[in-house]
């Protein structure tokens, strides 16, 4: 498969009990399992030429993760830092491409979890709720959610923007998330308000702080939790 992909593309390929890692014009490629007998451990086998090379086991934890939900949730929103972490390789990643084997469900709303934007109401009405709650709630993604907050919390500088610099006024309603191709988050609130995380540091307008974006993220945790309407 990797001779057949152009370089800088990455495939995740998953199954039932894990995922395999493909980076096009390399012969190697690299497939992660959950351990069969310890819940903490994880395998990892890799392949050359399509032959087994070697194996290891990792703790989630050395990783700062606690399942292979998370490992793969890692992978997918930042490749590059996983695979320099795991594998001790330098590679660039332009694209990902997931690839879903039948019955690959070992994680929660693991369908969904190659979701790279989201948009937050701050104050859903009855109405709005009423005519778009499925469709509302479904994108809700709580790790995906839970991952930009801890991005957030990693912040060590604020850098002030001078050309987006704008008028404040009242906080918006609407605040759509999307983590671009770079893995740099970016928040923009209503039509001027913006804001971009990208590695500890935070770019903004000058209106958008750590603290309004934590209040952000944490009301559509909350949403996700407690608005009662059936999940498509």
């Amino acid at each position: 498969m990797a001779e057949n992909l152009e370089p800088g593309t990455l495939v995740l390929l998953k199954d039932t009990n894990g995922f395999e890692i493909v980076l096009g014009g390399r012969k190697k490629t690299w497939k992660i399992s959950q351990h069969k007998e310890v819940p903490e451990l994880f395998d990892v086998e890799k392949k050359e030429d399509g032959k087994a090379a070697y194996e290891f086991v990792v703790f989630y934890s050395s990783l700062d993760v606690k399942n292979l939900y998370e490992l793969y949730l890692n992978f997918l929103i930042d490749p590059e830092k996983m695979i320099r972490k795991l594998f001790g390789e330098y590679v660039k990643v332009d694209k990902i491409v997931v690839i879903r084997k039948d019955g690959a469900d070992f994680g929660k709303d693991f369908e969904r979890i190659d979701q790279r934007k989201i948009r937050i109401n701050m104050w859903p009405s009855k109405t709005f709720l009423r005519n778009s709650c499925n469709e509302y709630v479904s994108q809700l993604n709580v790790q995906l959610l839970e991952k930009i907050k801890d991005s957030l919390a990693k912040v060590e500088n604020v850098v002030k923007v001078y050309d987006w610099k704008h008028y404040c006024g009242a906080e918006p309603r609407y605040w759509d998330i999307e983590i671009k191709n770079d893995n740099s988050i970016e928040f923009k609130g209503g039509v001027v308000w913006k804001a971009v995380i990208k590695y500890n540091i935070m770019y903004t307008d000058g209106c958008v702080s750590k603290e309004l974006l934590k209040r952000v993220i944490d009301e559509a945790l909350g949403q996700a939790a407690t608005l009662n309407c059936k999940r498509e």
